[in-house]
């Protein structure tokens, strides 16, 4: 459990010192459209695209920070962490279940993300059930 609390709360930290580059709407399309091939169409923010790339930013941060911090803690406190980490991903899958199914965004990059937080969902079950 140690060891996936540290990395996946790392690999957020990454996350969030990555996500504003993706407010310029010409480096968004890139990514999201071109290198990842998870939206199908030319990526536009719309109104307040830039308001939700800060917040997940700051929010991916500040969960990250703990969830790297709680690879120190012990017992319960470290568990219902690595839980709640499990569960956001839980709903990432249930959510990119749907998406598959949307015109708007292309499987192939949809699939390769549920592929991904799967195996994060494994790791950190397993996590949890080892201790």
């Amino acid at each position: 459990m140690k060891s996936f609390l540290l990395w996946i709360g790392a690999y957020n930290v990454l996350g969030a010192l990555v996500l504003p580059l993706l407010v310029k709407e010409s480096i968004a399309d890139k990514v999201l459209r071109t290198w990842l091939q998870f939206v199908a169409a030319p990526y536009r923010h719309g109104e307040y695209g830039a308001l939700w790339i800060w917040w997940s930013a700051m929010t991916n941060l500040f969960l990250g920070a703990i969830m790297m911090m709680a690879s120190r803690w012990q017992g319960e406190p470290q568990r219902a962490v690595a839980a709640g980490a499990v569960g956001v991903y839980v709903i990432g899958v249930i959510l990119g279940l749907f998406a598959a199914r949307s015109p708007r965004y292309n499987a192939r990059g949809v699939l390769f993300s549920l592929l991904l937080w799967v195996a994060q969902i494994a790791w950190g079950v397993h996590g949890l059930v080892s201790g």
